[in-house]
């Protein structure tokens, strides 16, 4: 079984206009000064696994997972971010290239902010970010 960051990765290097956007540029949890852009990062938030009334595992968990695009202006960070929630993914249902999903959310919406150059530089990266609620079923 992939985790679910796996599966990530492969959905949305499967998606046509997310890969026309950052091509094959999908980080975890940070983007390095420096990567050409547009491109994503992704981070787990939490994760909460399901517990039945007799306390024990149900099979069930329930991930955030912050979906972070960096680009060269807000433009492109927001239609590259547009294009990840418009990929499919909140349709998820069954088998995400090895992780089991059982839906899929938004569980806060689009956050923006942008990153000052440490180069030396006056190129700022904008950034936005939204956060996904995964429902799947995990090994118990």
């Amino acid at each position: 079984m992939a985790s679910l960051e796996e599966s990530l990765v492969t959905f949305l290097l499967s998606k046509t206009p997310v890969t026309d956007l950052v091509a094959d540029r999908i980080n975890p949890d940070i983007l390095p000064q420096g990567s050409a852009v547009p491109a994503i990062s992704y981070r787990r938030i939490s994760t909460s696994h399901g517990d039945n009334i007799r306390g024990s595992k149900t099979g069930m968990a329930s991930t955030r997972l912050q979906i972070d695009v960096y680009a060269a202006t807000r433009k492109q960070a927001n239609e590259t971010s547009e294009a990840i929630r418009l990929s499919g993914i909140l349709d998820v249902y069954g088998d995400m290239h090895g992780t089991n999903v059982r839906s899929v959310q938004i569980d806060n919406g689009q956050r923006h902010f942008t990153e000052p150059p440490e180069d030396g530089s006056d190129e700022f990266r904008y950034v936005t970010s939204q956060d996904y609620a995964f429902y799947y079923l995990e090994e118990v």
